[in-house]
């Protein structure tokens, strides 16, 4: 037994000290390599790692922009736009939707926070049954930087109850656009993107689909486009495809169209805005060539306004509002300069719906001659859409049917 222990002694001496030398060795061989090597501690062993890769610089990868921070009490609000659980009555529905009105009313007049505390009242309780309340605090929480909340709000307005196409497609982009700022996750970016596409013919739905990469020509090939051969080719002065689009918004091409404003004919035009472009007191404005002459002489005059510069978008606020409301807005929206976000802060709704409907129709129109849309692509980078140079659309034949 005495014999047996002191074997069992010498044998863990003698591994001990092989244990020690071996761990001399390896230390030695650290140093040798020097600094560049560390080590990890890994199921009892020590691992050596390779050579920390060097730190890339800024230009190697595009980083996105810096989040901005988030107050915990809104980071603790994400979670609160669940569905309602239990059911709501009209009377509930009604009220949210009152009150998703009166934040409309405060988003239209610059007051973000009132609107968006109205707007996520309303949200929190009776959800897609409001979509004015997510559409709102979406436009609000955008606009404080807070691109999360804006995606989650923006998805229950685009889950709306009822919502026409225009109003669906809309909120859907947005939604694409905010979750392309938070996360920048594709897969969710492109279903927002595919469900406003799924509305070819809106504004944003042509946004979506250019977005997407799709076949524009083929997808809005169905699309019936008016048209009528009241001048010649070579007297439209102003693209042809936009002067076509402003009829058809304004008059349907209805050359006896009548505004309760008295504005008049295809175009309507106010009699004092004709007398003012060409110096006449007695205009017939119901007579097509006239009308069309008249509206893009006034249309020129526009282009080369302080306030709209060439800019496509502003040319049709000023045309629907006037040079002097769009002047205003201008002054007081200066810190907007995503032309996207200036159109959806317009306080008029009409003009609202003008620019982007007739910028739907001038696209289509665009589309059916086969010319390039370049203030679409624009749009869709979030740059300002300029009026084409004349050589742009002067050498297309216009369809006279």
């Amino acid at each position: 037994m005495q014999n047996m222990i002191i074997h069992n002694l010498i044998k863990r001496h003698s591994c001990a000290r092989l244990l020690k030398a071996h761990f001399l060795c390896l230390l030695c061989l650290l140093i040798a390599l020097g600094p560049g090597v560390s080590m990890v501690a890994f199921a009892g062993a020590d691992i050596p790692l390779p050579p920390r890769k060097p730190e890339l610089i800024a230009h190697d990868i595009p980083l996105p922009a810096r989040k901005p921070d988030v107050p915990e009490t809104e980071k603790l609000a994400r979670d609160e736009f669940a569905a309602p659980s239990k059911k709501l009555t009209s009377a509930q529905i009604r009220e949210d939707k009152a009150r998703a009105n009166k934040a409309a009313a405060a988003l239209y007049s610059g007051k973000l926070d009132e609107a968006y505390s109205l707007a996520v009242t309303s949200l929190k309780r009776s959800h897609s049954h409001v979509p004015l309340a997510g559409w709102v605090a979406g436009l609000a929480a955008w606009q404080r930087g807070e691109y999360e909340l804006a995606a989650k709000v923006f998805e229950i307005a685009a889950a709306g109850e009822d919502l026409d196409p225009w109003t669906h497609s809309a909120a859907a982009y947005w939604a694409a656009r905010a979750h392309s700022r938070a996360d920048g996750k594709t897969s969710t970016v492109r279903h927002y993107l595919e469900a406003a596409a799924a509305q070819p013919q809106t504004f944003y739905g042509l946004l979506a689909a250019r977005a997407l990469g799709r076949d524009l020509h083929a997808q809005t090939a169905a699309h019936v486009l008016p048209v009528k051969g009241w001048m010649k080719k070579t007297d439209y002065k102003i693209d042809p495809a936009l002067v076509h689009a402003i009829v058809n918004q304004e008059s349907r091409f209805n050359a006896r169209a009548k505004s309760p404003k008295g504005a008049q004919g295809l175009m309507q035009i106010l009699p004092g805005t004709a007398r003012d472009v060409i110096g006449k007191k007695r205009i017939n404005l119901f007579e097509p060539h006239t009308n069309l002459k008249i509206g893009q002489r006034y249309l020129q005059t526009l282009l080369e306004d302080q306030s709209v510069q060439g800019d496509l978008t502003a040319l049709l606020m000023a045309y629907n509002a006037g040079p002097g409301n769009l002047a205003r807005w201008r002054t007081n929206m200066a810190d907007i300069d995503d032309p996207l976000l200036f159109i959806e802060m317009i306080p008029i709704s009409e003009t609202r719906a003008y620019v982007e409907r007739v910028m739907a129709g001038y696209w289509l129109y665009r589309l059916r001659d086969r010319m390039p849309n370049p203030s679409m692509d624009a749009l869709a980078a979030g740059r300002p859409a300029q009026y084409p140079m004349a050589a742009d659309w002067q050498s297309v034949s216009v369809a006279e049917r």
